[in-house]
């Protein structure tokens, strides 16, 4: 039987796969001449190309009816995708899909806890890069990170109906629309907020301007003076004063969109804001993403891409993790102005064109017959070929526009074709009945559950006019797909903030020990020969003291460690259960039911012919009380379990807290040892010195004993993170049930240990770290109190010794930021690492 692993990171956008060897009982690379080794099965989305990937599994691997194992690592969401294409008919039931020990926490999961994280560091980060402006530009986009704007940016060109495919997603006609050429304007799309609230902002003539639209009303304009662009606004707003919001914000965006008076627009900015009400009908609308759109000025030439393109960048300097939606017509798939435009959307690293959406627009007037339709050749064109990801989807935007706004359109062009459209969307007893969605390219089991949801759609030209799956679609890239990148783009930022940390404590050194050498230039030789003799006994100790701490706190590590055992989980768990029946009188009930059987054997013992249906109804009588004996077990049965998982968790939180507690307490004591330690160790060599004189001797001496005792990081959550502990704890206790509604008590109490020697390590790391760096910086400064006192009668020295003081302090401060920064790093890093489930393995993998 063969056995083949798929190892997916969507964390590190890479797919690889091995096979097993029998013979060897190991697992080994995947042949060099299987189809696997396709750059698109290695690095696509995995939803995206596991069809393509089984059907080669499948090919490669099958022996006659043998069943083929999939062993698959990677995340839930997509071990998941694996086993619906699994299922699949054409497979014959042999291919049997196996989630491995390994795996991935759904960066969806993950996110919310990255995002607590960056909260936390948003002043440290500030601080660390405040004078780089070599992260200026990554800086804004790692507060993207802590953000929950999805920019979704649609482009294509002229005619393609990139403004009514938008008007369809927001469901009312707020963007002009229209064949001919407007204005190189970017308009960037929020919701407002509110039903009743719009605003338009933009910059004219080097001033902000912003018209906040009302329930009724025409907007205050303020600007202080007459110009004939304001002139042409509060025209088109004339006798608006009681229209709808939207009618008021079209009628001002076809104004800045007047190509006709181009000339008065040069002094427009670039970009157009707009924040206006969302129609709540369909799936956009009602989503609790908060979606920002770029509507991109369409182009028929590369001279324009290059200034549209210039444009969209600086719409998207603050942000990341763009999901691209390239609009065409079905006639202009393949023509030779859409490369130039593909190429850009490759490149731009604003978006993420792993996921591009193609969108055929106005595709109720294609020719989509069967006979016509081939998605092998359509797949070849010039946008699919260059842009395809997981989709190409067949939309009517005014037939979804107007499924959502019950076709009230202000044009009378729009509402004319949709009238007249209206019946061929609706009725299935149509001879032009059209459902779009059923052209959709997508891999088959996408597809397949298109078809079943589009189908099951109450609102029908919603569902037929192909907009409702892109919607959807949408929706899973904000939910599912975009958060790998948001925790990809995190881990990024942080290394780079690392490197820029280390960069400058490497200059800060360098300049120190410069400082040293010229101090050193300076001083008497005997003199500088005790501080070479006083810096190498402090390095020397620094680096034993290290290298005992970990022994040394192994007992106290121990302590901190209170397991639970199977045996104690099953005397509480007794306990509970006996507090349980007697709050729901389960031996009241218990006895009853016996009594019952008692009775029914009786009866049957005296049983006439005349009694039988008598008998029978007290059979019925004793079965149904047994039944809900067994019902009210089982309710026990899971509010014992909920009582002693809750007690569990709260005893968990409980040791780890003891645990900071009486571990921080050791490495104290341990550190303060040291410290007397490392003074007596200099005090006996100042004695022992000859380059100073008996009374200075003595003096110095006095000022190394008397030194101030250390002091420690107070701020426990610079160094342990309780509530990271606490997330953790919910998900490491999700044990499951056994058919009986019982907990698994060895597996439970196995858990907790593990976990339990797991948090103790973690905080005795972090507490290491932290104390080691109070430690050297406590070092440092007496240090510097020592040069202090060997060079203060010398007015140049004292100078550079000043220097090397602030210096070192310098060092001190960016070496604990930058063990904050790991930290945190190593904190988000361990949250999208390779994960173990507790269960054993069921193929007993190596």
């Amino acid at each position: 039987m063969a056995r083949v692993k798929i190892i997916s990171n969507p964390y590190e956008n890479v797919i690889t796969y091995k096979k097993y060897n029998a013979n060897s009982g190991a697992w080994e690379e995947i042949d060099t001449n299987s189809d696997l080794w396709n750059e698109k099965y290695k690095t696509s989305v995995f939803p995206f190309v596991v069809k393509n990937i089984v059907d080669v599994i499948f090919e490669e691997f099958r022996s006659g009816n043998e069943q083929i194992t999939i062993m698959f690592e990677g995340t839930d969401d997509e071990f998941k995708e694996l086993e619906s294409v699994c299922q699949d008919e054409a497979y014959s039931g042999l291919l049997r899909p196996v989630a491995s020990v390994r795996y991935l926490r759904n960066a969806r999961d993950i996110l919310p806890d990255v995002k607590a994280i960056f909260d936390q560091m948003q002043p440290l980060i500030s601080e660390s890069v405040k004078d780089s402006e070599k992260v200026e530009r990554e800086k804004r986009q790692f507060a993207d990170v802590s953000k929950e704007a999805i920019p979704i940016c649609v482009i294509g060109n002229y005619s393609s109906g990139k403004s009514t495919f938008i008007n369809a997603l927001i469901g009312y006609e707020i963007l002009p629309s229209g064949d001919e050429s407007l204005t190189a304007k970017i308009h960037k799309i929020e919701w407002s907020g509110y039903d009743d609230r719009a605003s338009i902002g933009f910059e004219y003539k080097g001033k902000a301007i912003k018209l906040v639209f009302e329930e009724k009303g025409i907007p205050a304009f303020n600007t202080g003076e007459e110009d004939p662009l304001f002139d042409k606004i509060q025209n088109a707003l004339k006798g608006t004063e009681n229209e709808s919001i939207i009618i008021r914000v079209n009628k001002v965006l076809e104004v800045l969109n007047d190509g006709e008076h181009a000339e008065l627009l040069d002094d427009l900015s670039d970009i157009i804001e707009i924040k206006i009400p969302f129609n709540r009908k369909g799936v956009f609308g009602q989503s609790k993403n908060k979606f920002v759109i770029f509507d991109t000025p369409g182009s028929n030439s590369a001279t324009n891409y290059e200034k549209h393109f210039e444009v969209l960048r600086k719409a998207m300097e603050d942000l990341s993790n763009g999901l691209p939606i390239y609009i065409s017509e079905y006639k202009t798939l393949d023509t030779k102005d859409n490369q130039s435009l593909c190429d850009k959307i490759n490149n731009m690293r604003e978006m993420d064109s792993r996921f591009t959406l193609i969108v055929v627009n106005k595709a109720d007037d294609a020719n989509l017959e069967k006979s016509q339709f081939d998605p092998v050749i359509i797949l070849n064109q010039t946008v699919p070929r260059n842009l395809y990801a997981g989709g190409v989807y067949f939309v009517s935007s005014i037939m979804g526009l107007g499924s959502k706004n019950d076709g009230e359109f202000i044009g009378k062009h729009l509402k004319r074709i949709y009238k007249k459209s209206y019946e061929e969307f609706f009725d299935p007893e149509d001879d032009f009945y059209q459902q779009l969605y059923i052209h959709d390219i997508m891999p088959d089991q996408i597809k397949k559950k298109s078809l079943e949801e589009s189908e099951k759609q109450q609102n029908t030209i919603y569902a037929n006019s192909g907009l409702y799956w892109i919607e959807e679609q949408i929706e899973q890239f904000a939910g599912i797909y975009s958060p790998y990148n948001k925790c990809h783009q995190s881990m990024l930022f942080l290394d780079k903030v690392i490197k820029i940390t280390s960069e400058e404590i490497a200059e800060t050194k360098r300049i120190c020990e410069n400082r040293k050498k010229n101090m050193e230039n300076q001083l008497e030789r005997d003199k500088a020969t005790l501080l070479d003799e006083l810096t190498s006994k402090e390095n020397e100790l620094l680096k034993r003291f290290c290298e005992e701490y970990y022994p040394d706190m192994k007992t106290s590590r121990d302590d901190a460690e209170k397991k639970i055992s199977k045996d104690k989980l099953a005397v509480r768990e007794d306990e509970l259960t006996k507090v349980r029946k007697s709050q729901t009188a389960f031996d009241e009930q218990n006895i009853n039911v016996e009594v019952s059987k008692k009775a029914v054997k009786e009866e049957a013992k005296k049983l006439t012919k005349a009694d039988f249906a008598t008998l029978l109804g007290s059979i019925k009588d004793s079965r149904d009380r047994g039944k809900e004996l067994k019902e009210t077990q089982k309710s026990i049965n899971i509010l014992v379990a909920d009582d002693l998982l809750s007690e569990v968790k709260s005893d968990f939180n409980k040791n780890i807290s003891n645990a900071q507690v009486l571990l921080n307490n050791s490495s104290v004591k341990y550190w303060n040892n040291k410290c007397n330690e490392m003074k007596q160790c200099l005090a006996e060599l100042v004695t022992g010195s000859k380059a100073l004189s008996n009374e200075k001797r003595e003096e110095l001496t006095e000022v190394i004993m008397n030194y101030d005792s250390i002091s420690f990081d107070k701020q426990i959550d610079k160094i342990f993170i309780k509530t990271e502990f606490e997330r953790h704890v919910i998900s490491i206790f999700g044990v499951k049930l056994f058919d009986n509604n019982k907990l698994n008590l060895g597996k439970l109490s196995r858990t907790y240990n593990s976990e339990l020697k797991e948090g103790i390590e973690n905080i005795s790391r972090r507490l290491q770290k932290s104390h080691d760096l109070s430690f050297r910086s406590w070092t440092y400064n007496l240090m510097n109190v020592i040069r202090e006192n060997i060079t203060k009668y010398n007015p140049k020295l004292k100078e550079i010794v000043i220097g090397i003081n602030d210096d070192e302090k310098r060092i001190n401060d960016l070496a604990k930021r930058q063990l904050r920064l790991t930290q945190y790093t190593h904190d988000i890093e361990d949250m999208m690492s390779w994960k173990e489930r507790e269960i054993k393995d069921p193929e007993n993998e190596e």
